[in-house]
């Protein structure tokens, strides 16, 4: 299945893409976090958005670190979806980083 997804992750039809991206976060493996590590970093924002959540599946400290970046992503949807990233596993830093998030938002 890792071997599917991976090559899925990486084809050029952005559904396939963006399919595999979701069933990789239903999966639960860890050894498909790095990819999705990468995907956080992907130009379309339903990718990022999407990637975020299934990285939170796989490996949570990986998840929480990128979420707290992702909370600056210049598009509202990546920021929702890394701030329930954030809220949903409880990590120790959500609290600081989503007020953080949310008093730049204001300047």
């Amino acid at each position: 299945v890792r071997e599917r997804l991976l090559a899925s992750m990486r084809a050029e039809d952005l559904s396939t893409r963006l399919a595999a991206i979701e069933s990789a976060g239903v999966v639960h493996d860890a050894g498909l976090a790095e990819p999705l590590f990468e995907g956080t970093r992907d130009a379309h924002v339903s990718l990022r958005r999407a990637a975020i959540t299934a990285l939170a599946a796989c490996d949570e400290e990986l998840a929480a670190s990128r979420a707290i970046e992702l909370l600056r992503d210049a598009e509202p949807s990546v920021r929702i979806a890394a701030a329930r990233v954030l809220a949903q596993h409880r990590h120790a830093a959500a609290p600081d980083a989503l007020a953080a998030a949310l008093e730049s938002s204001e300047d």
